[in-house]
């Protein structure tokens, strides 16, 4: 009813005294307010107020739903294989320690960096495949394009990134992004898009062209270190983890939207951990977060809402602890300065496995897609491969 409406707005004006206001819509308007027309003073500002409060309670009621939701999924007592058992052992996988390791689920090949200044491909079975020496510092991180299995990307302590070409033997593309250590280089599911996180306090993202090279996009800017980073499977989405920093930035590098998450419990603004990894799960409905507290939180994506406290691992400020799920969501894996693995069960936020072989500080984990099967790297200069009884590892020769 518009002119109700109108008599609202117009009670609104004459009751805080903006009569010039008052004055200027009755003369556009062309209606006189009429004080007695509306039987309840402040009717505008009660609306509103009821409005909001409605809106408030709705979206409690939905996180309450969705909180309620991800207990249950998370409450399924599924009967899942997991890696539970050494099955290889590959010393002096690098001439130094063996800072990080991902695994190609579809050549069976695992990719490692070193202090060194080398990246490596091995077999499963330990056969050293490929070896480069794509910087002239330390590679940082190393990552296997999901969607090409002869590309993966690696960083340095120098602040560079680079595309490789496995079957060229050779860099692709060399980037200079950033000011300091480059820690952290990640994929897009669809392999389109590539990102970087620096200690220089700034993430480059960086696009494919149609010609299948890349170039910088944008770069994001954060007030502190940035320690870890994932893009959202399916989805052009980035989680950013920042040192002394309580939110998680969630980035969309379509839009260049971010949506900050606290992952404080209680709302407040107190920095008590740092977001040093972040995992999203399988089924993209959870985030772990392993911090700088020997904590690892299960979040519900995108949410404050915390589902699971993960305890046992040891990491404290000087760490750089890897978080992983296991390929069918029931289970997280973390590294641990004691030189162990840890793997907990959501179900019971029970550690399920403890993974024992490494003689110095696991630096690097990485788990198969599809298999329970891990690899892990460490600075014993090992690579070690664990596997549930079940999978067959010797059958999972190289195909590059």
């Amino acid at each position: 009813n518009d002119t109700k409406v109108l008599s609202l707005v117009q009670q609104y004006l004459c009751e805080r005294g903006y009569l010039r206001a008052l004055q200027a819509l009755e003369e556009e308007s062309g209606s006189t307010f009429e004080q007695h027309a509306l039987p309840l003073g402040g009717q505008l500002f009660n609306m509103l107020t009821e409005h909001a409060e409605h809106q408030l309670t709705s979206k409690m009621n939905a996180m309450d739903l969705a909180q309620r939701e991800a207990q249950e999924d998370l409450l399924v007592f599924d009967t899942v294989s997991i890696a539970d058992k050494e099955r290889s052992l590959f010393a002096d996988a690098h001439a130094a320690n063996v800072i990080c390791v991902d695994i190609n689920s579809r050549s069976n090949v695992i990719l490692s960096g070193s202090t060194d200044r080398s990246v490596k491909l091995t077999s499963l079975q330990g056969e050293t495949l490929q070896q480069a020496h794509p910087f002239e510092s330390p590679i940082l991180d190393v990552q296997w394009n999901p969607a090409d299995k002869n590309e993966f990307a690696a960083c340095s302590m120098s602040g560079e990134m680079c595309t490789w070409d496995v079957k060229e033997n050779a860099v692709k593309q060399r980037f200079k992004g950033h000011a300091k250590y480059c820690v952290k280089v990640r994929y897009s599911s669809t392999g389109n898009f590539v990102a970087t996180a620096s200690h220089d306090g700034t993430v480059k993202v960086y696009e494919r062209a149609e010609d299948g090279t890349f170039a910088e996009l944008k770069t994001l800017t954060f007030q502190a270190v940035v320690e870890c980073l994932q893009f959202v499977p399916g989805s052009n989405t980035l989680v950013v983890g920042v040192r002394n920093d309580n939110y998680l930035h969630y980035v969309d590098i379509s839009s260049g939207k971010e949506n900050k998450v606290n992952m404080n419990a209680s709302g407040d603004d107190f920095v008590s951990f740092t977001a040093m990894d972040v995992a999203v799960s399988p089924n993209r409905k959870y985030v772990a977060v392993a911090t700088d507290k020997s904590r690892i939180i299960v979040f519900l994506l995108g949410t404050p809402i915390q589902l699971r406290n993960l305890y046992g691992a040891v990491n404290d400020e000087l760490c750089q602890v890897r978080v992983c799920w296991d390929s069918q969501g029931r289970h997280v894996f973390s590294t641990s300065q004691d030189m162990k693995i840890y793997g907990w069960e959501l179900a019971t936020q029970k550690v399920a496995v403890r993974l024992e072989g490494h003689t110095k500080t696991v630096r690097g984990l990485a788990m198969h897609p599809s298999l329970p099967l891990a690899v892990s790297c460490a600075y014993d200069k090992a690579i070690r491969v664990w596997a549930n009884e079940s999978v067959d590892v010797d059958a999972m020769r190289p195909e590059l």
